[in-house]
């Protein structure tokens, strides 16, 4: 079965909504310019190509960088030239293999700030094949990255803290839920990644063999003027079976350390509501094989990069 639309896909679609017969266009010329030329190293198509690209900066996606390298290795060796830039890039058919590293960074209407990810494919026209149609099985090219011996995944995962409830009778209520990522490993010891206060969604692309931690913090008040502030911390993945349903009942035995001051506001259990997006089921289910996902899209001969100064 087809694997449902990458979030990559959702991002831009949901920016660019009624806007798609730009995109539909611009492959269908790109195709004929293609079938024209008969080799892989048309100006024309690569010139066609570009366009939808710049298109992306006028439709609400902000400070996106499109950047093309020699391998996609997890991170941009050189980047000659973003999207928003209207420098002439001429190619010919060589046997590198290049690849545009997307990143599209979209402010939506809930979010607090800009949100990203990264991923590659290789830059012919199965970008445009991908704009118009989700990634996955069956849709002729995938959103992902890859390179001359296999896969690096990564996969983006997107919380978004719903809502707090708590046991009839209970004196006091919670009054807001905080949720913290935290990266291990790293020269510091640990340092705070990503923060969200209540309602307000974070992003965060897991790659394999990453360590996070995600500490979750409910606030409650007491009758003194007192908060209690109920820490919990969690691996992210699971962080993310723990709450997969979309909530979970956190019972006062949970945190014995304030299990007297919650049994006198007789709170029983909190409640916490999340919405899960992305990949998260994907990074629940990770066994350590890295062929999971979509396939990424592999090319055999695309043009090697000369940028016109």
């Amino acid at each position: 079965a087809a694997a449902g639309p990458s979030p990559a896909y959702a991002l831009i679609r949901e920016e660019i909504d009624g806007e798609s017969k730009r995109f539909d266009e611009a492959f269908k010329q790109c195709q004929r310019a293609r079938e024209k030329a008969g080799i892989y190293g048309s100006s024309e198509i690569w010139g066609l190509a570009a366009l939808p690209l710049r298109y992306l900066a006028r439709a609400g996606i902000y400070h996106t960088a499109n950047y093309l390298q020699d391998t996609w290795a997890g991170q941009v060796y050189s980047a000659p030239a973003a999207m928003q830039d209207s420098k002439v890039q001429d190619f010919k058919a060589e046997t590198a293999r290049p690849f545009l590293i997307f990143t599209p960074r979209a402010r939506a209407k809930t979010w607090t700030g800009l949100h990203g990810f990264e991923a590659g494919i290789p830059f012919t026209e199965n970008f445009l094949r991908f704009i118009n149609h989700p990634g996955g099985a069956g849709s002729g090219a995938s959103f992902a990255s890859g390179n001359e011996g296999g896969a690096t995944q990564s996969y983006l995962v997107t919380v978004a803290p719903k809502y707090l409830s708590a046991n009839n009778g209970a004196h006091r209520k919670p009054v807001s839920l905080l949720v913290e990522l935290a990266e291990m490993g790293n020269s510091h010891g640990r340092r705070e990644y990503l923060g969200t206060a209540m309602l307000s969604p974070i992003s965060y692309t897991w790659r394999p063999g990453a360590q996070v931690e995600v500490r979750m913090t409910i606030k409650v008040p007491v009758y003194n003027g007192d908060i209690l502030k109920l820490d919990r911390s969690y691996t992210l993945r699971d962080f993310l079976y723990d709450f997969q349903s979309g909530s979970r009942k956190l019972y006062r035995d949970e945190f014995p350390q304030h299990s007297a001051s919650l049994a006198a506001q007789n709170l029983d259990w909190i409640e916490a509501g999340f919405d899960l997006g992305g990949e998260f089921r994907e990074v629940i289910n990770y066994h350590g094989s890295s062929g999971g996902g979509a396939p990424a899209v592999m090319v055999t001969e695309v043009p090697r990069i000369i940028i016109r100064q």
